[in-house]
């Protein structure tokens, strides 16, 4: 029954992340297989990455521990699911797969959405609020606040020189030709609003935002 639950998984993929690539989403501790959705030739074993977030930089995976690169079907199963594992995957250098390991119900309540670097984000608080409004990100476990909205007012929290946050009439968060390093956990209020990777302008394909 496990085996049958994992493959279903694979094909529930949510909606476009990059093109040609999909959001896989797997509850914590189960096993998710994630395809390489481009041809590798011949009997080579594609190289696996994700993303290292708030970097210009990946991680290569090799087969050891909860991770196994298959030399058949060019996969890369991860066994025992963990929200830690979250991340935009990458077979042979190609965006493939953005898996979302959840954990607690408030990380389901967040979206996550992909856009390549110096694109523009607007990213909504999660439910209608009135009065002041606090957005902030987390990064690594640390978390920061970015903008308090006042009335009609925008505080801004951290050194912003290129004002890169603002809010809009709803009190959304408006990111403004955002760069690798936005890539983080935002908050409306303490309350999980989204999750934003923003990819390096260099990799192929469009990007588009998921709900």
């Amino acid at each position: 029954m496990r085996n049958v639950f994992s493959c279903l998984l694979v094909f529930v993929l949510g909606c476009n992340a990059t093109a040609g690539t999909n959001e896989l989403t797997v509850p914590e501790n189960r096993t998710a297989t994630l395809p390489c959705l481009h041809g590798v030739g011949g009997s080579d074993v594609p190289t696996w990455s994700r993303d290292v977030r708030g970097k210009e930089a990946r991680e290569n995976i090799a087969s050891r521990g909860r991770f196994h690169v298959s030399t058949e079907s060019k996969t890369l199963k991860i066994q025992r699911v963990q929200p830690g594992d979250s991340g935009l995957y990458y077979c042979d250098g190609k965006a493939a797969v953005y898996l979302k390991g959840e954990g607690d119900a408030s990380e389901r309540e967040s979206h996550h959405a992909v856009i390549k670097e110096k694109e523009s984000i607007t990213l909504p608080c999660p439910r209608s609020v009135d009065g002041d409004v606090t957005w902030s990100r987390e990064t690594r476990g640390i978390k920061v606040d970015l903008l308090k909205i006042v009335g009609d007012r925008d505080i801004r929290l951290v050194h912003d020189p290129f004002r890169a946050y603002s809010s809009l009439a709803d009190k959304s968060l408006h990111i403004f030709k955002a760069s690798v390093s936005h890539s983080a956990k935002y908050f409306c209020n303490d309350e999980p609003a989204a999750e934003l990777t923003v990819i390096p302008s260099g990799n192929d394909g469009g990007a588009q935002k998921c709900n």
